[in-house]
C-alpha cells in the first residue's frame, strides 16, 4: 500500500516577522506522525511547490531579479537557519527503515531556485536522497503539480528555466515574479501582515491608502522603470509578450490580485487517458471538483492566512490544508483533503484591524494631485488617461468617467 502526503504553499521564509510560516516544529511533528502511521507501507511525501519562500527572501537587503546559483544558495542558507526542525524531520523520514520512504520537491513560483543543481545538492546533503521532478509529478493515475504553469503571471517554459546573462545561468523568471521583486517586495516590511489577510479586494476597499500606494508604484514601474531596463538590456528577465501586456493592462485597470489557473486541470482529467486524480496548489483555497469517477483537488496552503470581518477587524485564521492519497500500486483508492487549525498564531503575524497598517505607509502615499502631476515625458495619451483614472480624476470630453475603483463608480 502507498500513502502519499501532498503539501503546497508552505512558504517557509527566512525567519523574522516577514516569514509567513514560522511553525516548522509543528510541521515536522505532523510529518513524523505520517511516517508512524505508514509503518511498513510506502510513504511518499510530496512538497508541491512554494515549499520555501525564496521569492520573498532578500539577499544583502535586496531582491535581485538576476538570480544565479550563488544567490539561490544564499537564500536557501537563510531558510535552513530559520527552519531546522523541518529539515531534521525530512531527514528522519528518509532514514526511516520501517518501510519505503520517498520525498519530492516540485517547483513553484516562490521556489524556482530549486531548479539549480547546486541547490538540490545542498538540500540532499541536509536531508538525504530527496527527488526534484521539476514542475509536475505522475504516480500511476495520480497527477501532481503546483499550478503556476496554468497562471499567465507565473508561467515558465520548462525547456528554458535558465537564461545566460554575462556568461552565467540565471533563472528565467516569469513577468509576475519580476514585478513582485521590483515593486512589491521592497514594501513587504511595511505590508507583510496585510498580505496575509483575505479577501484582498475588500482589504483595499477599507484601506484605500494602500491602493493608492500600489497603483502609484506599479504605474511608475510599468510606464517608466520596466521599459528603461528593457531598452538598455540590463535585465534578461525583462521580456515582452502580448500575454504579459494583456494581463498587465487588466490587473492595473482592476487591481485584481487573485491568482487564476482557469479550467486547465479540469480539462486534463476529462481526457480519455487523463489521470484519475489531479492535485493542484497555488490558489491557496482548498476545493474539490469531480467529474464522473475523477477529481481535481486544490490543496489550499499551510502559510498563515487570515479572514477579515466586514468592518476590517481580523480575528480568524484560515485552516491549514493539504491532501492525502492512498494507492494500491498505481491505482488511486482514495484522495482527500485534510484541514488542521495549526499551532497557536505567533504574536505579530497579523493586524487586529487592517487600518493598523496606516502609520507605516503615511510617508509613502502619493496624493491624487501628485499622481496627476507626474511628469510622463513623451508617454502616449492612453498612458496619461490611465494615470488620470488611477488618480480618480475625470477625463476630458465625452469619455469622462471616474476610475473603476473610485468612490463614485458603480
Amino acid at each position: 500500500m502507498r500513502h502519499l502526503v501532498i503539501m503546497s504553499d508552505i512558504e517557509m521564509g527566512a525567519g523574522g516577522l516577514t516569514d509567513d510560516f514560522p511553525y516548522s516544529q509543528w510541521l515536522g511533528a505532523r510529518l513524523l506522525a505520517y511516517a508512524d502511521q505508514a509503518g511498513e507501507d510506502e510513504l511518499f511525501v510530496v512538497f508541491n511547490g512554494d515549499t520555501f519562500d525564496f521569492l520573498k527572501t532578500a539577499v544583502n537587503g535586496e531582491y535581485p531579479t538576476r538570480i544565479t546559483a550563488q544567490v539561490a544558495l544564499a537564500k536557501l542558507a537563510q531558510v535552513q537557519a530559520a527552519h531546522p526542525h523541518f529539515f531534521r524531520a525530512v531527514k528522519a523520514i528518509l532514514e526511516d527503515t520501517r518501510g519505503p520512504r520517498r520525498v519530492a520537491f516540485l517547483l513553484g513560483n516562490h521556489d524556482m531556485e530549486l531548479a539549480f543543481a547546486k541547490v538540490q545538492r545542498e538540500i540532499r546533503d541536509a536531508v538525504g536522497p530527496a527527488e526534484f521532478p521539476g514542475f509536475s509529478l505522475d504516480v500511476g493515475d495520480l497527477h501532481i503539480e503546483h499550478g503556476q504553469q496554468a497562471d499567465g503571471m507565473f508561467t515558465v517554459d520548462p525547456e528554458e528555466v535558465f537564461v545566460l546573462h554575462d556568461g552565467e545561468p540565471v533563472l528565467s523568471l516569469p513577468w509576475g515574479a519580476v514585478a513582485l521583486l521590483d515593486v512589491a517586495l521592497p514594501l513587504q516590511h511595511r505590508l507583510h501582515e496585510l498580505d496575509r489577510i483575505k479577501p484582498r479586494n475588500k482589504v483595499l476597499e477599507i484601506v484605500p491608502e494602500v491602493k493608492d500606494l500600489l497603483v502609484n508604484a506599479y504605474w511608475n514601474y510599468w510606464t517608466r522603470d520596466w521599459w528603461s531596463d528593457y531598452w538598455n538590456g540590463a535585465d534578461p528577465n525583462k521580456r515582452i509578450s502580448w500575454t504579459m501586456i494583456r494581463d498587465v493592462t487588466y490587473r492595473l485597470g482592476t487591481l485584481d490580485t487573485d491568482l487564476s489557473v482557469g479550467d486547465v486541470h479540469k480539462q486534463l482529467v476529462r481526457q480519455a487517458f487523463g489521470p484519475k486524480v489531479c492535485i493542484i496548489g497555488h490558489l491557496h483555497q482548498p476545493a474539490l471538483w469531480t467529474w464522473l469517477d475523477r477529481r481535481v483537488l486544490y490543496t489550499g496552503c499551510l502559510r498563515d492566512e487570515f479572514v477579515m470581518d466586514p468592518d476590517g477587524g481580523v480575528s480568524r485564521r484560515m485552516p491549514k490544508s493539504w491532501a492525502v492519497v492512498r494507492m494500491d500500486g498505481d491505482k488511486v483508492l482514495a484522495a482527500d483533503l485534510v484541514e488542521d487549525e495549526g499551532p497557536p498564531v505567533r504574536e505579530g503575524q497579523v493586524f487586529a484591524h487592517v487600518r493598523d497598517v496606516l502609520p507605516r505607509i503615511r510617508d509613502l502615499i502619493c496624493t491624487p494631485e501628485e499622481l496627476a502631476a507626474m511628469n510622463l515625458g513623451e508617454q502616449d495619451q492612453r498612458t496619461r488617461e490611465a494615470v488620470a483614472v488611477a488618480a480618480g480624476e475625470p477625463l476630458p470630453g465625452p469619455r469622462s468617467r471616474r476610475g473603476p475603483d473610485s468612490p463614485h463608480s458603480s
